[in-house]
């Protein structure tokens, strides 16, 4: 932006005639309060009102103050917020309207206008690339369009205070009533700072004590080395891969994914870093800057309460897997039945859903409004969407005959529901109290694993004892590295079968250009044939029939060569596209022996 210190444009010499009627009358305000009569009132508090839009950033005493400033780039804001409190002394001024365009106003004859001037626009061109970021990030479909109203009323919520609480039947409207895509981020804060100010919080003390950092500035974190910096390298290509802010290989969505979960491996040291938390900081990174992203996603974790299904023993997550089978025997038991006789446990298609609060597989639409209700409602809303897909889709996974099929289904067919399906889960979620059966579930939880562990005591056999509490915790670390090589194994097969439908498509597509061929050679055969049987027999007819057959393009010799190297041509073809299908078959056949054939002697044995 070319930016004029006099009068560049109209808004500019609006905008600094605006600025003289305050800064040339200091009684302004003293005006203001003895004016009595409101028609008198109006032309002031309109001219004021003309300005408060603009924000005192910094006010300098000379010229070279400002560009020294402004050159360190420790432009500090005012608390006044306006500029109501000039006064008539003319002084350079850093100024920054509405939109975010930064304006200098002097006397227009500094020596180092051009330099100001080439950083405004470097400014300018910070503003643009901000807002396609955001526009890169914003880029989903959302599952419950806002109404103008609705926007409305979050609006007029972002503008309160941040330390006046707001009624939880308001916020609990607003929220249902959908988020609008764009002040996403800036209402999940919200909804943040009102827990806080309600004391809705599942934070422990141990868990305090384990963080030794929780007040720890982000930017002080990423100063120090991280132990997990391969696993979070790693995972930054598979989290998002299709989303532009994340595609690019180290671009500046990976990069920020990276500093975050680096910050949290160093605040949080029992749980580090763990797969899953990637997904859950890049939903937060699409609608927050980086280091509100990172607040909220401590939050989230400590506050919250989810950092505990991705510690070590993963209990917490064991926990919610046992909720969910509950659940599903008591509302829907014949889903349960069905998934229980084909030995598919919650363990096998439930826990991305959990690590990574649905964002692993299913729409950002959908992930985005999840969300929404776990900062308003907490972490059951997780088991309460889980459930009410799984009830919502019974008789759909019912049909579905065997551990592969039903599989698939859930990770691949259930994420691509339409939005009129979404919405219904979302209706259905707010509905929907489980509080009380939740809580009743995780305490025979652990009465079951208490009673594991005790059950030897009771015998008397200390030694007993010791070796089930050592069994106990190597059976756990085999079922977690048999859950991650089910996981791999059931990705390898979808990659396998997907493969395997390509091949025979392709197959029959082989098969239908083969048939095509061979009708083809047949006519050619059929052709060659009359052909050899009419000119053994020319000799036998007379003269005219004889020049009729000979004039004949199909009894030409030259038409009977070409006819016959075409026949032998096509041949040659059908002949190639049998040893094309041989080759289909193989490869087919290669895809699927592994499959078939497993080596279970890697696996750790229980």
């Amino acid at each position: 932006m070319e930016t004029s210190f006099a009068n560049s444009s109209k808004w500019m010499t609006a905008f600094t005639n605006a600025i003289r009627i305050v800064s040339l009358s200091p009684v302004f305000s003293e005006q203001l309060d003895e004016k009595k009569n409101e028609e008198e009132r109006k032309p002031l508090l309109r001219r004021k009102s003309s300005i408060d839009d603009c924000v005192l950033l910094r006010k300098c005493s000379t010229d070279s103050e400002l560009i020294s400033s402004y050159r360190d780039r420790r432009v500090i804001k005012s608390n006044s917020g306006s500029l109501n409190d000039l006064t008539e002394e003319s002084k350079p001024l850093l100024l920054s309207n509405s939109e975010g365009i930064i304006v200098y106003l002097g006397d227009g004859h500094c020596p180092q206008c051009e330099e100001i001037q080439q950083d405004f626009r470097h400014i300018e061109t910070a503003h643009q690339d901000a807002a396609e970021a955001k526009r890169l990030k914003l880029d989903y479909d959302e599952i419950t369009p806002c109404l103008k109203e609705v926007t409305k009323e979050w609006t007029a919520m972002l503008s309160f205070p941040k330390d006046k609480p707001i009624a939880r039947n308001i916020l609990l409207k607003a929220v249902r009533d959908g988020v609008p895509r764009k002040l996403r981020g800036d209402i999940w804060q919200l909804l943040v700072s009102q827990n806080k100010l309600q004391g809705r919080s599942s934070i422990t003390d141990n868990e305090i004590e384990s963080s030794w950092a929780m007040n720890t500035p982000y930017y002080d974190l990423l100063k120090e080395l991280t132990t997990h910096q391969h696993s979070i390298l790693i995972d930054l290509g598979r989290t998002f891969p299709a989303h532009p802010y994340f595609s690019k290989n180290l671009g500046t969505g990976q990069l920020a994914l990276f500093n975050i979960l680096k910050a949290y491996s160093l605040l949080d040291k029992e749980v580090g870093y763990c797969q899953g938390l990637s997904f859950v900081a890049g939903v937060l990174l699409m609608h927050m800057d980086e280091e509100d992203a990172f607040d909220t996603f401590r939050y989230l974790m400590f506050n919250m309460g989810f950092r505990r299904q991705y510690r070590p023993d993963m209990m917490a997550l064991q926990s919610q897997m046992y909720q969910l089978s509950r659940l599903l025997h008591d509302m829907h038991p014949d889903l349960h039945e069905h998934l229980e006789k084909h030995q598919i446990a919650p363990a096998l298609y439930a826990a991305p859903w959990f690590l990574t609060l649905f964002a692993s597989q299913f729409p950002l639409g959908f992930v985005a409004r999840v969300f929404d209700l776990i900062l308003h409602e907490g972490r059951d809303v997780v088991l309460k969407v889980a459930i009410i897909l799984l009830g919502s889709h019974r008789e759909l996974i019912k049909q579905c005959n065997s551990l592969e099929t039903i599989v698939e289904f859930l990770k691949t067919t259930l994420p691509e529901m339409g939005i009129i399906q979404m919405e219904r889960v979302f209706n259905q979620t707010f509905e929907m109290d489980i509080a009380r059966q939740l809580h009743g579930y995780e305490i025979e939880f652990h009465v079951l694993q208490e009673e594991l562990l005790s059950r030897p005591s009771k015998e008397g056999d200390e030694d007993n004892t010791i070796d089930s509490v050592e069994r106990l915790h190597q059976t756990q670390a085999i079922i977690k590295s048999l859950k991650t090589q089910n996981l791999e194994l059931l990705e390898q097969l979808q990659n396998a079968n997907g493969r395997i439908r390509s091949l025979e498509d392709e197959l029959q597509l082989v098969y239908d250009s083969q048939t095509k061929m061979k009708n083809h050679v047949r006519q050619l055969e059929l052709e060659r044939a009359a052909l050899i049987k009419l000119t053994s027999e020319g000799g036998r007819t007379d003269l005219n029939v004889s020049t009729t057959i000979t004039d004949s393009p199909i009894h030409n010799p030259v038409s009977s060569r070409i006819i016959y190297e075409s026949s032998n041509l096509n041949l040659n073809k059908e002949t190639n596209l049998e040893k094309h299908v041989q080759e289909i078959v193989r490869k087919k056949s290669d895809v699927e022996h592994p499959i078939n054939e497993i080596d279970s002697s890697n696996l750790p044995a229980v």
